[in-house]
C-alpha cells in the first residue's frame, strides 16, 4: 500500500530566511515557528540572473533559466522592439504540480508568480504575479474565482 502523505510548500519572495528565523523566533510568526519547527525549512540557492521572474519557474520546474527559457518577467518578441510579459504558456519545463497532478495527487497551487494561464489540475489552482489585470480565467477549476468572490469578496491578485 502506497504511503499517503501530505505536503505544504510555502514559497515568500523577496524576504531572507533570516528574517523569517528571526520574526519567529521573537514570537511575531508564531504559525511560521511551529512550521519550521515541525518541517523543514532551508535557505534557498537562486537563480542567475536572481530576480523573481526565472527563481520562480525554475522552482516550478527543476531546470534553470537556460532550460526554461525565462530570464525576466518581459521577453522580446522576436524580430520587434516589443517587450510583452511572460506567461506560463512560455516556459519550456512542466511544473511540479502537473507532475503530481498526472501521478493521481491532489495538488493546491495558490499565488505563484508567472503560473497563467492557469493548468488542468486533479485539485485546484489560483494564479499570481503576472496575470492579466483583467482575466477572469485565472483559477481551475474555473468557476473557483466566483466561489472566492462570494466567500471572501473580489480576489486581487496584486496588492
Amino acid at each position: 500500500m502506497a504511503l499517503k502523505s501530505k505536503v505544504l510548500v510555502i514559497g515568500l519572495d523577496g524576504v531572507p530566511l533570516s528574517l523569517i528565523r528571526a520574526w519567529a523566533e521573537e514570537g511575531k510568526l508564531p504559525t511560521f515557528r511551529r512550521l519550521m519547527e515541525r518541517g523543514v525549512v532551508g535557505d534557498l540557492r537562486s537563480t542567475i540572473p536572481p530576480t523573481s521572474g526565472p527563481s520562480w519557474s525554475t522552482f516550478m520546474t527543476g531546470k534553470n533559466p537556460g532550460k526554461t527559457g525565462i530570464y525576466d518577467f518581459l521577453y522580446r518578441r522576436e524580430g520587434t522592439y516589443s517587450f510583452p510579459p511572460v506567461n506560463a504558456s512560455r516556459r519550456d519545463g512542466v511544473a511540479i504540480w502537473k507532475l503530481l497532478s498526472d501521478q493521481g495527487r491532489t495538488v493546491g497551487v495558490v499565488n505563484v508568480p508567472m503560473s497563467y494561464p492557469v493548468e488542468k489540475v486533479n485539485g485546484y489552482m489560483i494564479s499570481g504575479w503576472m496575470t492579466p489585470y483583467s482575466a477572469q480565467d485565472f483559477s481551475y477549476p474555473q468557476d473557483l474565482w466566483r466561489e472566492l468572490r462570494d466567500e471572501i469578496g473580489y480576489y486581487t491578485i496584486y496588492p
